[in-house]
């Protein structure tokens, strides 16, 4: 059996898989990421044709499988994957779904796998199905909060089912009944964070990280003008300590200097920059401000397109030492 799941709402997707593999053991689940490095299609071949142990079935998952995103280079993989669709292994429960992007349609593997897959489409709820299987999620996962935070925590989701399921761990670790105060004060930090985690990736070089982040921030709801701002908040203090450092100062002139109250904020800043230059980062900071400028400017323009295009930019060097 191949099963094709897709649509906006990862949430939904992910409980789905959970029914399906529920009775299955761990040994007969095998996963595969098409955004991993280091993905190999022969191991996933394998895979497909392994002999489950000690059970009729096994099943394989696939989490955004390049095959149905992009036209293969290979034609001997792509005749491969279109056999298996054709004639897939009795014993294998192969689960194809994606996660942050959308299947090509037009191409052929698509079509071979369409036709002989059980297909299930999981979009985002309407407002009313939204708030009650919010409200839901929140009471199984023993949160209490009352009715005026509630409401700013799910328009803050933006509609989607994963987005709070991400703040959960959050507002579980939070203890205390939650109020407009402190859900504000959280879902703030939560942006903070993630920016904080997004510029380190980005300098990382890592690019499937770092846009895998923006998703994650533009999905939740985060004004784009919010993302930006945080951005350039975390390039400039980058840039302060790269310079500070280029100077020759050291860690306690620098944590003056700075204003950083933190050791580990500035260690990690400082491991952070250990590959850049602080005339980069000032390239970066200045393509953010004109990035800035033209969504202020121009209503016509997609931010989240244009946030991953700096991104792409910045990691390929293309705003260094401007």
């Amino acid at each position: 059996m191949i099963y094709l799941l897709y649509g906006d709402e990862t949430y939904l997707i992910r409980q789905r898989i959970n029914e399906l593999v529920a009775d299955t053991r761990a040994l007969n689940v095998e996963t595969f990421d098409g955004d991993a490095p280091g993905f190999q299609y022969r191991d996933f071949l394998d895979a497909l044709n392994n002999i489950p142990l000690f059970a009729e079935k096994q099943f394989v998952l696939f989490r955004n499988p390049p095959f149905l995103i992009n036209k293969l280079n290979d034609q001997k993989i792509e005749n491969e994957l279109l056999s298996y669709a054709q004639n897939p292994a009795y014993s294998t429960e192969l689960i194809l779904y994606n996660e942050g992007c959308n299947f090509n349609t037009a191409l052929s593997l698509y079509k071979a796998f369409l036709k002989n897959a059980k297909c299930e489409t999981f979009k985002l709820l309407d407002n009313r199905s939204f708030y009650q299987n919010a409200k839901n999620m929140i009471k199984n996962a023993k949160i209490s909060i009352d009715n005026e935070a509630l409401d700013y925590l799910i328009n803050a989701c933006n509609g989607k089912l994963s987005s709070l399921y991400q703040f959960i761990p959050l507002l579980k670790l939070y203890g205390e009944p939650l109020n407009i105060h402190s859900i504000t004060y959280l879902v703030n930090r939560n942006i903070e964070d993630n920016s904080f985690k997004l510029v380190n990736a980005i300098n990382s070089k890592d690019l499937s990280l770092s846009l895998a982040i923006l998703k994650d921030l533009y999905d939740s709801g985060t004004p784009p003008q919010l993302i930006i701002a945080s951005l350039a908040f975390q390039f400039r203090y980058l840039f302060q300590v790269a310079y500070l450092n280029e100077e020759g100062m050291t860690f306690a002139q620098i944590k003056n200097q700075s204003n950083t109250k933190s050791d580990y904020r500035l260690q990690m800043a400082l491991k952070t920059v250990e590959k850049q230059n602080s005339q980069d980062l000032l390239g970066g900071l200045a393509a953010l401000s004109n990035l800035d400028y033209d969504l202020k400017n121009d209503d016509d323009l997609d931010p989240l397109n244009k946030l991953e295009i700096f991104i792409i930019k910045y990691i390929k060097g293309i705003y260094a030492s401007n």
